[in-house]
């Protein structure tokens, strides 16, 4: 028996019940309501909805490479088809709903943190969407897999601007009790890209990362990755960030894996819609937009993708900047919000109705009164939301992704984050 085989026997004697039959009906094809009969069958009774839901909804998350019938509906699971394929095996509409929303109530296999306490609920409940630890960038040379495991929760972030800088995806297992990456030795992967500096950045606007090698994707290298393991991307050929300005940009890591395949060539980012809901759903992706300041002023680019004008707040979140700094947000039209900062939190913001199908920047300028660049412990997190007013057509459904039952009930408005972008201080 070979060791691939061998490893494939060994992890399977130890996988909970239900599980193996669902894979092996996943790999087969099988449709996912035969799949749920299957595992039903497999389970010691009784048989409860909520652990057939987590086993069918886990593995036949979406990978076309295997099978057709996934739940991935473009930016997000979806409860509604699992709630089907549950319905249409013999459950009760009312157990269905309920069960699928819990089964998608948080992400299943290979997580990246959104920040540093994310702990993968499903949608993302944060305000800083785009502050991953799990993307780690180092100008001074090649990193090891201990040396990115051991500083799990620090921003390592070390470059320069224009340049060569190594970077690397890192990530955990989570919510699924089955190794991942067998039988297949190219999987799971990672890709890499950068983009502007901003905010709601759809696809078309990233640019792939290569290794050192020349590869767009990689497999990770502690494949398989067993349940609750942390795994890192490949170190022995790791990706390159060759920034072609001095300006600011955001790195993205995108994860694949058997069950999974987060597809972005797929991607349909042709709403607002669209673009929130995959960056609160999609638990196997990051964003890190955090830079050192680097000049008083910077431009982040932000889009409107709906063919309708839309309601944006910019908001500026200090923390431990100098008393006196004059921070402002300026909007190409619209008078800038500014303020003085004489608080340890103070936060300023703009409201804009932006323009259909508007691709702009957002000016932000932090002015110390000394003159010089925040301070090492100074940080200002610039903020983008859509504004969503009572009526508007999306506004229940990102209520009830959010939570905002009072919200409704009083009629307010909610506003959905489109990410941030942090500038820190460094040493003087």
């Amino acid at each position: 028996m070979s060791r691939t085989r061998v490893a494939e026997a060994a992890t399977a004697a130890t996988n909970p019940p239900g599980w193996d039959v669902c894979i092996t009906d996943y790999r087969a094809g099988t449709s996912a309501v035969m799949a749920i009969q299957d595992v039903f069958a497999a389970l010691p009774p009784p048989a409860a909805i909520g652990t057939v839901s987590n086993i069918v909804g886990s593995v036949y998350g979406g990978n076309p490479t295997y099978n057709q019938d996934g739940f991935w509906d473009n930016t997000c699971m979806s409860w509604q088809k699992l709630s089907s394929a549950l319905q249409g095996a013999g459950y009760g509409p009312s157990d269905s709903d309920r069960a699928a929303q819990q089964t998608f109530a948080n992400w299943r296999g290979l997580f990246v943190r959104k920040d540093l306490n994310d702990l993968g609920q499903i949608p993302y409940q944060g305000p800083t969407p785009c502050n991953s630890p799990d993307i780690v960038c180092n100008q001074s040379g090649p990193l090891t897999h201990s040396t990115l495991l051991n500083r799990w929760n620090d921003y390592f972030w070390n470059y320069g601007t224009v340049g060569k800088n190594y970077i690397y995806a890192r990530g955990s297992s989570i919510n699924i009790p089955v190794a991942l990456g067998l039988p297949n030795s190219d999987l799971p992967q990672v890709q890499m890209y950068f983009t502007d500096a901003g905010f709601n950045i759809p696809p078309t606007s990233w640019h792939r990362c290569t290794t050192v090698s020349g590869k767009y994707s990689m497999p990770i290298e502690t494949s398989p990755i067993q349940p609750g393991d942390r795994w890192t991307g490949p170190t022995s050929d790791p990706f390159l960030f060759e920034p072609p300005t001095a300006e600011h940009y955001c790195l993205l890591s995108v994860v694949q894996s058997e069950f999974f395949a987060n597809n972005v060539d797929q991607l349909d980012p042709g709403s607002n819609w669209n673009s929130w809901t995959w960056l609160i759903n999609n638990g196997a992706a990051g964003w890190h937009n955090i830079n050192v300041q680097t000049a008083p002023a910077a431009r982040l680019k932000f889009y409107n993708l709906d063919g309708r004008a839309e309601r944006f707040v910019f908001e500026a979140s200090c923390e431990n900047v100098p008393a006196g700094t004059t921070v402002s947000l300026h909007l190409p039209g619209i008078r800038a919000a500014s303020g003085q900062i004489r608080h340890k939190h103070q936060s300023l913001r703009t409201l804009a109705v932006i323009p259909a199908q508007t691709a702009d920047e957002l000016e932000v300028r932090i002015e110390t009164p000394d003159g010089k660049l925040l301070p090492a412990g100074a940080s200002v997190d610039v903020r983008m939301y859509w504004e969503l007013e009572y009526g508007h057509e999306h506004y229940l459904d990102g209520a009830h992704h959010l939570g905002m039952l009072a919200d409704v009930l009083a009629e307010r408005s909610i506003r959905l984050p489109m990410g941030n972008h942090v500038f820190i201080g460094s040493p003087r």
